[in-house]
């Protein structure tokens, strides 16, 4: 998955609006950071595969949401945190 994720040219980072998962402020930093590739910010209750589906433009998906989501080309941010440093890493879900 990161692989997946270091070679992409577009990448949406993946915000959820449930209580105790939302980190709207590290999306931002996400996309702050990371200058070489074209970074989209997705906000919704819950994210799916089917939802993921409708963006087949999006080449790689960081979540910010509960590390338990295992979708396809999905990342989770703790994985990719050492490419984007110094964004400090917080454990969710």
């Amino acid at each position: 998955m990161v692989l997946s994720y270091l070679r992409a040219k577009k990448v949406g980072v993946l915000v959820t609006i449930k209580p105790g998962q939302e980190n709207m402020n590290l999306a931002y930093l996400i996309k702050d950071k990371i200058k070489n590739k074209e970074i989209f910010i997705f906000v919704g209750n819950e994210i799916t595969e089917n939802d993921l589906i409708n963006f087949p433009g999006v080449d790689a998906w960081v979540n910010t949401a509960c590390s338990r989501i295992e979708i396809n080309k999905v990342v989770n941010f703790e994985e990719i945190a050492k490419y984007l440093k110094p964004i400090p890493v917080t454990k969710m879900g």
